[in-house]
């Protein structure tokens, strides 16, 4: 092997059941070197990095680290060679603090198998130093929002010092100022000769970080590039395999300038504060802001799965206080929540079921749910969403992760919806499902459904709305139009914070 090679696959192949999810797979990654692998959802990345980790084993093939052949049973065998992993689903303890979910596994022990609270608190505050965060390291995981807990993530991996770390949609749920924060850590990280293994839908943020481009496509290289050496567009068209237009998003007249909904200073305990908004039939209204917005819980509150304490809320003319999800099902009222996994979805359950138990009184028969009906209905709907990741028939919990959040959003779409309330919807998303899913959002639009569109990427928020709404710990600071820089909208947000501490 190479001794500028951290890590080298040779002719890797990976079978499942007769099934190639890799293809004679090569892939190379130098000391102090970022290395993005990208590809379409189900292009084998994710099989790739179980291959590296010792959670899945090579059918054929091998795995190089630092110079010496490997064959690692378990993700602990590639930890102790100095390899973390930070994947796009958390992998913490909910019930565990902070601090005891950074450590889990790697505790630092004193004499006689004490814990060494003191050199793990000292080490987990560096780390969080070195980012410019502020983590309660006492604080139970569960506590805290989807977006912090990506953080903890990321401390995790640094902290171990390791030479070499897979990321794995890192930013997902990130700020953009948090994540450039970790942008400039990776950079960090080249100057230790510490190899990264970067995987990312945003190639905005892949062109920032990435030293080299690899791309996967059903399984097999299609190219390694320089960074420096092609464009976005090039690296789009490798992953799919044809041209992809990503910045055009259709937009028409909206229908109706009366409000369907209306939020008059509207106030959740600490979290949201005199919040008022309008969103008309026919219009995509984006809300995106920093970590602790508070948008996730506005998002709630309008589907019932919390309740305001002040202000006024109006939908469809009349007064709107859901005690319950079923109180705004009923009204019309829908949201494909932001933790898919745990509440978007059944994941034990087929596809078909995830979609039509939104609305089984349409499938009834004399003897029950008519299955060759839920099948066909499902098959429809998924035809229309471009969706390829197989049969009504298969088990949720198998798909990837941008697969089961087309899920998550197609299963309202049969109702007809009034009112869709989308949090972060394209999270683990590759580009295309992206673009999919913005033009689904924008033909509801256009047949009368009014959409409140949240998301923590502030280009997916101009790109898809009709305008935007900036959120600032639980406040509205601001209203822009789609052609505003994302510069801008950040000042705007940072101005309001000048202002409330003046």
């Amino acid at each position: 092997m190479d001794g500028l090679n951290i890590l080298e696959i040779k002719k890797v192949s990976k079978s499942f059941i007769g099934i190639d999810a890799l293809k004679q797979v090569d892939l190379t990654i130098r000391h102090g070197e970022t290395l993005a692998l990208l590809g379409e959802n189900g292009a084998g990345k994710s099989t790739l990095i179980k291959i590296i980790l010792g959670v899945e084993q090579a059918s054929s093939g091998d795995v190089w680290f630092d110079g010496n052949l490997k064959n690692y049973s378990s993700p602990n065998d590639a930890y102790k060679d100095g390899i973390s992993a930070m994947f796009q689903e958390t992998s913490l303890v909910p019930q565990l603090t902070v601090l005891q979910n950074v450590f889990l596994g790697a505790e630092i022990l004193k004499f006689f198998g004490q814990l060494d609270e003191e050199t793990m608190l000292q080490r987990f505050e560096n780390t969080c130093k070195d980012m410019g965060l502020q983590l309660d390291p006492h604080a139970l995981v569960e506590s805290l929002s989807a977006a912090n807990q990506k953080l903890i993530e990321i401390v995790k991996a640094l902290t171990k010092k390791s030479r070499f770390i897979v990321m794995d949609e890192p930013t997902d749920s990130l700020s953009p100022a948090d994540t450039e924060r970790l942008l400039n850590i990776i950079q960090n990280l080249k100057s230790q000769n510490v190899g990264v293994l970067y995987i990312s839908h945003k190639l905005e943020e892949v062109f920032k970080v990435a030293d080299r481009i690899t791309v996967l496509r059903d399984g097999q290289n299609v190219s390694t590039v320089d960074t420096s050496k092609c464009t976005i567009a090039e690296v789009i068209t490798s992953m799919v395999g044809e041209s992809v237009e990503t910045n055009v998003i259709e937009k028409d007249e909206i229908i109706s300038n009366l409000p369907l909904l209306k939020l008059s200073k509207l106030s959740v305990g600490e979290t949201l504060n005199e919040i008022s908004l309008e969103v008309c039939p026919g219009e995509v209204v984006g809300m995106t802001g920093l970590i602790g917005s508070g948008k996730t819980k506005l998002a709630k509150t309008l589907f019932g799965l919390s309740h305001y304490d002040a202000g006024e809320l109006v939908f469809n003319g009349k007064d709107y206080k859901p005690e319950n999800p079923k109180d705004a099902i009923k009204e019309g009222v829908y949201l494909a929540p932001e933790d898919r996994k745990t509440q978007g979805l059944y994941l034990d359950f087929e596809i078909y079921k995830n979609i039509t138990i939104t609305n089984l009184p349409d499938f009834l028969g004399v003897y029950g749910l008519i299955q060759s009906k839920e099948i066909t209905a499902s098959e429809q709907l998924l035809s229309s969403m471009s969706f390829r990741g197989g049969t009504p028939t298969k088990r949720v919990r198998k798909l990837s992760g941008g697969n089961q959040q087309k899920i998550v959003v197609s299963k309202w779409l049969h109702r007809q919806p009034k009112l869709l309330i989308l949090d972060e919807p394209t999270k683990g998303m590759d580009v295309k499902a992206r673009q999919e899913i913005m033009n689904i959002v924008r033909k509801l639009a256009k047949n009368d459904c009014a959409v409140l569109y949240l998301t923590s990427d502030f280009n997916e928020a101009k790109q898809v709305s009709d305008r935007v709404l900036l959120l600032h710990e639980g406040r509205l600071v601001g209203e822009v139009e789609p052609t505003e820089s994302v510069e801008n909208m950040m000042q705007l947000i940072f101005n309001s914070e000048t202002v409330e501490k003046s």
